[in-house]
């Protein structure tokens, strides 16, 4: 029978071994950190076409300065419009149904609140005016007007035009909307 000895490593081949480790993290290391700076250089262009990371600390040229009291004017600009807005509410008719004799009209307010009041005003193509007035109802995000129920006694059949204006506090807002009754 044939015996298998078994080799033993010599103390150099380890020593090989563990260097060539050492030198392949060094490189990869070394590539790593390469290429992180040449991507951070890059981002940093200067107006030469080099890259610096350093910051101008020149003061602002004429130009400069003209651009931001542009841009401080332009903001204030924006808050005074926001600001005048403020007084004008978003009201929508967001139904109209007609089940038989009975007539329903419902609105949606973008400000939640349960102060104030609605007004539909009806008028028809035969100058007739119809004028009824509604609470408001808070909701999670909005409010709407109560509602309004009328009976085709009150509206006749025909084209009618239909505003309703919704007043909370100094605010206003209207929404209108042609509706035929059967």
């Amino acid at each position: 029978m044939k015996k298998i000895q078994k080799s033993k490593s010599s103390p150099q081949r380890k020593i090989i071994i563990i260097l060539v480790a050492i030198i392949l993290v060094a490189l990869g290391s070394a590539a790593v950190y390469a290429r992180y700076n040449s991507s951070q250089d890059s981002n940093n262009p200067s107006n030469d076409g080099t890259t610096t990371n350093e910051t101008n600390l020149d003061p602002a040229t004429d130009e400069q300065k003209q651009a931001g009291d542009e841009q401080k004017q332009n903001s204030a600009d924006s808050e005074t419009n926001e600001e005048e807005n403020t007084d004008t509410l978003s009201v929508t008719i967001t139904a109209f149904n007609q089940n038989g004799t009975q007539v329903q009209i419902r609105s949606l307010i973008n400000e939640v609140s349960s102060a104030g009041s609605c007004v539909l005003t009806l008028e028809n193509n035969k100058g007739i005016i119809i004028t009824k007035t509604s609470d408001i109802q808070a909701q999670p995000s909005s409010s709407s007007c109560k509602g309004f129920d009328l009976t085709t006694d009150e509206v006749t059949p025909g084209t009618w035009k239909a505003t309703i204006s919704v007043t909370i506090g100094s605010q206003t807002g209207n929404a209108n909307k042609t509706l035929t009754i059967q």
